[in-house]
């Protein structure tokens, strides 16, 4: 397995949400290999999670 076939999770503090409005999540991909980053699929929706 390669890294870029991990899972991986991210955690977003709760007092980082805006609960009464919108909120944006961006993600930063370095590429020094040429080749990766955000090219395959499963790119879906991001679950709430408790």
């Amino acid at each position: 397995m390669t890294k870029k076939e991990l899972l991986r999770r991210y955690t977003v503090p709760p007092d980082a949400i805006n609960y009464g409005g919108g909120n944006v999540i961006a993600a930063r991909v370095y590429d020094g290999n040429s080749g990766v980053g955000l090219h395959d699929d499963p790119l879906g929706p991001i679950v709430a999670t408790e």
